[in-house]
């Protein structure tokens, strides 16, 4: 069976966003496994609290000594004059070594912990979508190639079959469920934190973090990369020749055909067949005549008197 020019558009329209969708999920695995690096094997998440407060206490004095100008009018007078104790009371505050050693021991969250963080959840919930949406896509295909019986289905099978199996790993379970463990591919942010701090701790197993931080999202893009690549293979052949440029390519290979063998009734399919010819089909092999040794004579036919 020929496939159909809407068959055809549908099966290239179903490929391209295929493809679009194994990219964004590819992209929200490799954000996502970025962010675990930061987090587990750097101190990018803190900052020392010295720091922080003096950030603090600079902008305080700032506002501070914007406040207490020097007035010309008696109620400018008065109003410095209740400022002033204020700035002195800033000026003469006093602090131990021992608070400055406390201060320097004591870190707090930094800036980058919320960039990290919506990041991250950004890449899941980019991936998570990437993922139901690409086992959607891939059995439409297999619908629809099946349907028509477009060469080379089967391979648009095994792709929509591992797509079932990609959304099922990337589908946040533990949340939906609370007596499952697994917390799926893309687990949050908090999760990732909270194990990499019990690791570091040595309450944790570095394997299971790994595992699922690292292992698995690799796993993951792997997957993606084969239904994106048997996806295409599968349902291409399916997709008629619609281009100037294929289609001048196919013209060209017949023409050197012709010259090559020689114009007989024989020869396979004309140009005009390959407009509704798809990608991928193999010419029917020329039957050659055969040649009947000379010294045979005919077989003779009739009734023998």
């Amino acid at each position: 069976m020929q496939p159909k020019q809407h068959v055809s558009a549908a099966i290239a329209h179903l490929r391209f966003h295929v493809a679009i969708l194994c990219t964004m999920f590819a992209l929200a695995v490799l954000v996502q496994m970025m962010v675990f690096g930061f987090v587990h094997f750097t101190d990018a998440r803190w900052e020392s609290a010295q720091d922080a407060s003096d950030g603090a206490k600079t902008q305080q004095l700032s506002v501070v000594s914007a406040t207490a100008q020097p007035a010309a009018s008696p109620s400018d007078e008065v109003a410095a004059e209740s400022a002033e104790p204020r700035v002195q009371t800033l000026g003469r505050k006093s602090t131990t070594l021992e608070e400055l050693e406390a201060q320097k021991n004591v870190v707090v969250l930094s800036k980058w912990h919320f960039v990290m963080k919506q990041y991250s959840d950004l890449a899941v919930t980019i991936g998570v979508v990437a993922a139901l949406g690409l086992a959607v896509l891939t059995f439409l295909g297999v619908v629809i190639g099946g349907g028509a019986s477009v060469p080379g289905v089967e391979k648009a099978v095994t792709a929509c079959t591992w797509s079932l199996a990609l959304a099922l790993l990337a589908l946040p379970w533990s949340d939906v469920f609370s007596s499952m463990p697994y917390a799926g591919l893309f687990g949050g942010f908090e999760r990732m934190v909270s194990g990499s701090e019990a690791v570091s701790a040595g309450a944790g197993s570095s394997f299971l973090l790994f595992a699922m931080h690292v292992l698995m999202p690799m796993a993951g893009l792997g997957i993606a990369v084969l239904v994106a690549t048997r996806f295409w293979a599968g349902v291409s052949r399916g997709v008629i020749v619609t281009s100037v440029s294929e289609l001048d390519r196919a013209i060209d290979q017949e023409i050197s055909g012709i010259r090559a063998r020689g114009v007989s009734s024989n020869m396979g399919p004309r140009a005009v067949g390959v407009l509704n010819r798809a990608v991928g089909d193999q010419h029917a092999a020329p039957t050659k005549p055969t040649r009947q040794p000379e010294g045979d004579s005919p077989p003779v036919t009739g009734r023998l008197i």
